[in-house]
């Protein structure tokens, strides 16, 4: 059977390749020559040429049918495939690469601590130790890693990750040099061991350095007292070195796997960027993205102000330096200002050199805090530049072009996630917030109301309801004028709000009247409170366009749920305090006494 397909093809191939036109023509000339046979006088091969012709015509035609069916089929499967079957493709390689890049990270993994465990066999047997121990960095904790640990008994420890300025780490990092030690205490043994196997005594710890940098500690210890001298020194030296070129040389292999494992998964992460996201949950999807691609000692994100003038830090990764959560640094100054200002990328190898000093932040700054390879990258949407990722290493010359490519890639991709949760998270703002003041709006006080009578009445505690109101302030706006009546609204609502605590709750009601909801369990205790805000507004001098104005406030107060066992019953009775205080000659607080 696979003959005879196989000789069918062939033929149809045939025929395809000489062409239908000139079948049909050829095949005509034999019908005019079967009708006639030229130069043939027996009937029996005249009958037999014409059998033959007709075998043809039909040999033909079942070939040219046979041929458009299987040109239509493959056509058909070729739609499909391009509409369907692609993309099953696509995800079928994409996991198979992933598994084998898990593989191979496994594989190189084991490898490289076997490797390091050989060392350390060959250390422990070296010297006159009981147990030895190869730490490396975290460099985002900043963290002392066990990777191996060997023992030449079987009362094996098992070592913690430990802090690098622990006492008989600090000194190792601080020296940058090899360190003996003869004096181990109990407590020091036991901040490094979570179980200990003897009563060490001596301690020979080196650095492990990569260009100048420490990255590990090799650590040998021993229960006998001075078992380490000056000879031992160099001996443990070059074994660091030796552990030094096989961290480089594992670094290397994961370089271009690191590569693919970031493209492979590019997309993936990309579709995962969508409005539904929260502006912290969008921050932290590109932070866990750069720790996992680049080397770094600190990881900085920054993002614009409102003003426009300023930048805030809003995640700090490593802790390196001064520049904590929180910092806003102008963007006329130092590096991270001038890659949102000028929204382009920047890539510094080295922030020293010579005598020469690159601020980062500001230019007070006096020190980069060892830190020496810089690369930043704008947060951008289109042109529109909202922020900035930025990678440090104490590492000179660690970052290339194709580092500062995959971080545009990403800042670009996050970029305009970040900036629809911004604007969705300005709108919610704007939906609770009174234009003017900036304070919480009437709806929002309603909401709070209502929700603070509930809590209240499950935990059943108290709570202080103000109502207040600006002294003869439509006067004022006559006198003075909608725009300077405005400026005080804004600057009575700022003196009420810093008045209060972050408990408390503050609101325009409407108009010159504001609200506020104080937790207090004393009624004496928001009688002090109210007095803070009408004392502050009296003594204070408002200045609006070179002129001053002195503004008093009245208040009402009423306690929950000692006035009333409602919402509305509580505001009519803080409400009513008001008008008493009003009556009472302004600038007054009457506590509601029903």
């Amino acid at each position: 059977m696979p003959n005879r397909v196989n000789l069918r093809d062939n033929i149809t191939i045939f025929l395809n390749r000489i062409g239908q036109k000139t079948i049909v023509i050829l095949l005509f000339i034999f019908s005019i020559y079967g009708f006639f046979v030229f130069g043939v006088e027996s009937e029996n091969i005249k009958l037999i040429i014409k059998i033959l012709i007709v075998l043809l015509f039909l040999f033909f035609i079942y070939f040219r049918y046979r041929n458009m069916t299987l040109f239509q089929g493959i056509t058909e499967q070729k739609e499909l495939k391009s509409e369907k079957q692609e993309e099953k493709d696509i995800e079928v390689i994409k996991k198979l690469a992933e598994q084998f890049q898990i593989r191979k990270k496994n594989n190189s993994e084991a490898d490289f601590e076997s490797y390091l465990n050989m060392i350390l066999d060959i250390i422990n047997s070296t010297f006159v130790a009981s147990t030895a121990v190869i730490y490396l960095i975290d460099q985002e904790k900043n963290t002392l890693v066990p990777k191996v640990i060997v023992a030449k008994t079987e009362k094996k420890c098992q070592a913690k990750e430990i802090d690098t300025d622990e006492k008989i780490m600090r000194e190792i990092f601080e020296k940058k040099e090899i360190i003996i030690n003869d004096e181990l205490s109990e407590e020091e043994i036991r901040d490094i061991f979570a179980s200990i196997g003897h009563a060490f005594k001596s301690f020979l710890g080196a650095p492990i350095f990569i260009e100048k940098e420490v990255i590990g500690v090799i650590a040998v210890y021993s229960n006998t007292k001075g078992a380490f001298g000056e000879e031992d020194k160099s001996l443990i030296k070059s074994f660091a070195e030796v552990v030094s070129r096989t961290v480089v040389n594992y670094n290397s292999i994961f370089e271009f796997e690191t590569s693919s494992l970031l493209f492979s998964s590019f997309y993936e992460i990309s579709k995962g960027l969508n409005s539904n996201l929260k502006f912290d949950e969008i921050i932290d999807m590109l932070i866990n993205m750069v720790k996992k691609i680049f080397e770094f000692n600190q990881i900085s994100l920054s993002i614009v102000e409102e003003s426009g003038f300023y930048a805030i830090i809003k995640r700090v990764i490593g802790k390196v330096d001064e520049f904590k959560e929180g910092y806003k640094f102008p963007l006329e100054e130092g590096l991270n200002g001038w890659v949102i200002r000028k929204n382009r990328a920047i890539l510094v190898s080295s922030l020293e050199k010579g005598d020469y000093f690159i601020p980062r932040y500001s230019k007070t700054e006096k020190s980069n805090f060892g830190l020496k390879s810089f690369l930043s990258a704008p947060i951008g949407y289109y042109n529109k530049c909202i922020g900035a990722i930025t990678i440090e290493s104490k590492k000179a010359n660690l970052y290339s072009e194709l580092h500062e490519n995959v971080l545009v890639m990403l800042a670009n991709n996050i970029g305009a996630a970040l900036e629809r949760s911004i604007i969705h998270k300005r709108l919610e703002s704007e939906a609770k917030t009174d234009e003017l003041t900036g304070l919480n709006n009437y709806r929002e006080f309603r909401l709070r109301l209502y929700d603070e009578v509930n809590r209240t009445k499950r935990q059943k505690q108290k709570f202080c309801l103000f109502m207040m109101d600006i002294d003869k302030f439509k006067d004022f706006n006559d006198r003075y004028g909608h725009l300077v009546g405005d400026q005080i609204l804004k600057a009575i609502g700022n003196s009420i709000n810093i008045s209060l605590r972050n408990i408390d709750f503050v609101a325009r009601y409407g108009g010159e009247e504001f609200a506020a909801i104080v937790i207090t369990s004393d009624i004496n205790d928001a009688k002090v409170s109210a007095e803070r805000i009408r004392s502050t507004i009296d003594k204070t001098k408002y200045k609006f366009n070179s002129s001053e104005y002195h503004i008093t406030i009245s208040i009402g107060v009423a306690e929950y749920p000692t006035t009333s066992q409602s919402e509305e019953g509580l505001i009519n009775k803080a409400d009513q305090a008001l008008y008493q205080a009003k009556a009472a000659g302004r600038n007054k607080i009457v506590i509601y006494e029903g």
